[in-house]
């Protein structure tokens, strides 16, 4: 009876104690979820006095404490803060750099406000971008937005204006990230003060969190400093993991037929891109197998999609390339041709960074089977001193005036995907036109502008062999732009009507003379 009654006693007090442990649990979150904690990494021996001051004059929520956590930053940021979040409690976690001073009073409770709203919200910041630069940098990107203090130069940097109370970005800059939930901090990738900011905000978005921009009239905080640097290792190691959720994906299209030496080259410089999220749509409709036994190398490569089907015309098999394309942008890369390695970064950074471009081009340059820089007065000099947007009209009469093709052929430009629809009529028009390239653009240059690089990003490689050699085919060239000049002439009045009828007059009539 008395051990029964022991028992008893020592269930009775074991549930009293889990239910003890279990209150004080539910304390303690109940206090954390009315705490804030400010952490800051320490670069000297002291914080400083002015950013200790700016921090006593903050408005404190009703019914929250604050905590100031210090942690060394000398071995990174990520780190550091990784650091101090293990040493909190606090549900709302304030990091910010010590040379920021904050100049709206009320900031911290319009975060917490904003947090205690917004359960998808992960992070906040007082600035970001909407689209990351392809070379990972967020402040080499044109679509940011909030604003900033420069307390040194005495001015205001103010990007794009913030919609609304909050407005969602891709990533939020470092001066300032507050957070709602923990997550770690990638110090295993990152070691300096660049690259965690973007890091922390796609981690969250991996979680289905989402990163914002607090809405602000005037800057929120003032900046004693200079601007992060960004380490070429942290870049590197950013790209290596957050490239293909970061960046928009590019398509490269390569139809090609039996001619697997010249194929094997253009597939490399395709492979050799510094922007790191593309796919590689090989579509081969050769009759023999000498390509489908080189792609053998190259299966281990996700990059690649190959197929073959010998019974695809080659318009068909431009098509069939094109219709399985999944990006964002798109680019043609002919069997014989080349790209430079920077030639999809640059253009893919021109597409997404400006608004109203309906393609990006380049200068390109002529090379022979061997490789070699031909002078071609066919390429001739580009057409502008340097990298330009040209208006669309003004790039449309530039071609219908010279009757030459400044712009290029499809293995010259940077296509966006709303232009797949435009190209797929293009190729698949009876009768074929012996100008598709130049009528796409006439068409795509109808809804924006062209944005010119000077620099060679792409080799266009003659040798023998090819259809445009055929003076067949030159003539039939000449009749289409016949054709163009008037059809486009129908649309215009005055002198420019007058010309274009006159220049499509005089084609015929040297063909006629020609017996053509």
């Amino acid at each position: 009876m008395n051990k029964e009654k022991r028992d008893a006693e020592m269930e009775e007090q074991g549930a009293r104690m889990l239910e003890d442990e279990q209150q004080e649990t539910q304390q303690e979150e109940q206090r954390a979820d009315k705490k804030i904690a400010v952490i800051v990494a320490r670069q000297g021996e002291a914080l400083p006095s002015e950013f200790l001051m700016s921090l006593r004059l903050m408005e404190q929520p009703a019914g929250f404490t604050m905590e100031l956590v210090e942690v060394e930053g000398r071995a990174g940021l990520a780190a550091a803060y990784g650091q101090a979040m293990e040493a909190s409690t606090a549900k709302y976690k304030i990091y910010i750099d010590e040379r920021v001073r904050i100049l709206d009073s009320s900031l911290f409770a319009r975060i917490v406000r904003l947090f205690e709203k917004r359960a998808d919200l992960g992070l906040v910041g007082i600035s970001g971008t909407k689209i990351l630069s392809p070379d990972g940098i967020a402040f080499h990107s044109t679509r940011r937005i909030g604003s900033l203090r420069l307390a040194e130069e005495a001015r205001t940097v103010s990007w794009g204006r913030v919609l609304g109370e909050a407005e969602d970005v891709l990533a939020v800059d470092g001066f300032l990230m507050a957070t709602q939930v923990d997550l770690p901090w990638r110090e295993d990738l990152f070691h300096g003060a660049a690259f965690f900011d973007a890091a922390q905000c796609l981690e969250f978005r991996r979680r289905g969190l989402r990163s914002a921009v607090l809405g602000q009239e005037e800057p929120l905080v003032e900046f004693l400093g200079e601007s992060f640097p960004a380490d070429e290792a942290g870049r590197r190691a950013f790209l290596a993991e957050y490239a293909t959720e970061a960046l928009p994906l590019v398509s490269i299209l390569m139809p090609t037929h039996e001619r697997p030496e010249f194929f094997k080259l253009a597939l490399e410089s395709a492979l050799a891109q510094t922007y790191r999220h593309i796919e590689i749509i090989v579509s081969d409709n050769s009759e023999d197998d000498r390509t489908e036994e080189l792609m053998k190398a190259y299966a281990a490569d996700e990059r690649i999609h190959y197929t073959h089907d010998p019974t695809l015309s080659a318009l068909q098999n431009w098509r069939a390339a094109l219709d399985r394309a999944c990006g964002e942008y798109f680019a043609y890369l002919f069997d014989d041709d080349l790209y430079a390695p920077e030639k999809i970064e640059r253009m893919a950074d021109a597409l997404s960074m400006e608004d109203g471009i309906a393609f990006v081009t380049s200068y390109r340059r002529a090379i022979d089977a061997e490789g070699n820089i031909l002078d071609d007065p066919v390429v001739g000099p580009p057409p502008v001193a340097e990298t330009s947007r040209i208006p669309g009209e003004l790039a449309i009469y530039g071609l219908l005036d010279k009757q030459a093709n400044f712009i290029g052929e499809y293995t010259t430009v940077l296509l966006p995907r709303r232009a797949k629809e435009i190209v797929r009529e293009i190729l698949q028009r009876e009768p074929r036109t012996v100008l598709p390239d130049v009528e796409c653009w006439l068409q795509l240059l109808e809804e924006g502008d062209l944005l010119y690089i000077v620099d060679p990003l792409s080799y266009f490689r003659k040798h023998e062999g090819q259809a445009g050699a055929d003076p067949a085919v030159q003539i039939e060239g000449a009749r289409a732009w016949a054709r163009l000049l008037r059809e486009r002439a129908e649309r215009e009045s005055g002198m420019r009507r007058k010309k274009m009828f006159e220049q499509a007059d005089l084609i015929e009539m040297m063909l006629r003379a020609r017996g053509r």
